[in-house]
């Protein structure tokens, strides 16, 4: 996006929070302040911070937040750099804490691999906990549990057969389906249903990411620049807004999907607001 495009539609694009916070004021005013009507076309009636942030800014409980953290998660040994994560992102620690608790200490898993999973017959080589190497290789998938929700993912671990069950984000992708055609949903990147940019209605992804927030429903009222739901990639947020007044004729996702830019998060219907 060139500067002219920014300045041209600074009103109707979804700018991730860090832009707007920073357009606040939340880092300081740069030397003649922020350039107008750029700033207002993007903070619309959004609070501003004057002066010095750090000087309104009220004392922080650290000792209280380590025993809240503590108390939360009794497995993980409260660090500084724990806490100080926890205090600048919190709800980013928190997804980091209750993972690690879950699946244990990630950072062993090549950085690739952590990002991705693994395509069937591919491996990766991770540490074990007494030091050794092991050669992990993704064998394929197996039935869908109705049961439990779950679907048996297999993999060979220095070339011995194993399996797990895991539950998938969306189990109505593979509920009914053979093993087959499990395994090639599981393949598939990016395809879900895109966004019309020349249908007003059309509420698209703007960045790839994870769906942190839903705000509205089918069949509820919105207003252009309504924020009607959240993305998170990367510790950084970015809000999702209308961009017309109507009513929600569908969803198309939920907390905690994948999306990839341009993918379709929902549909206003101007006619039936």
């Amino acid at each position: 996006m060139d500067m002219e495009t920014a300045k041209r539609n600074a009103k109707s694009i979804n700018w991730p929070t860090s832009v707007v916070e920073f357009l606040q004021g939340h880092l300081g005013h740069p030397i003649g302040g922020f350039p107008e009507p750029f700033a207002s076309d993007v903070l619309g009636d959004l609070p501003r911070i004057q002066g010095r942030p750090g000087g309104s800014m009220p004392d922080f409980d650290f000792a209280g937040l380590h025993a809240q953290l503590a108390a939360d998660h009794p497995t993980l040994a409260i660090s500084e750099g724990d806490l100080s994560s926890a205090a600048q992102y919190p709800g980013v620690f928190r997804d980091f804490a209750t993972i690690k608790a879950k699946y244990g200490d990630l950072a062993v898993l090549p950085t690739r691999q952590f990002l991705e999973p693994l395509k069937v017959g591919e491996g990766c080589v991770v540490p074990s906990q007494e030091g050794a190497e092991m050669l992990v290789t993704h064998m394929g998938l197996g039935d869908f549990n109705a049961a439990t929700g779950e679907v048996e993912v297999r993999f060979e671990v220095n070339g011995k057969p194993r399996s797990s069950f895991v539950a998938p984000k969306n189990p109505a992708q593979y509920q009914n389906k053979a093993p087959a055609v499990v395994a090639a949903v599981a393949e598939e990147t990016g395809g879900g249903e895109k966004a019309d940019p020349s249908k007003p209605g059309h509420v698209g992804a703007p960045m790839p990411g994870a769906v942190l927030a839903v705000h509205v429903g089918a069949g509820d009222n919105v207003k252009s620049g309504d924020k009607v739901a959240v993305l998170t990639a990367m510790k950084m947020e970015t809000n999702v807004t209308a961009r017309i007044d109507g009513k929600v004729a569908r969803v198309l996702v939920g907390e905690g999907d994948e999306v990839a830019v341009g993918d379709l998060l929902m549909e206003v219907d101007a006619r039936a607001h």
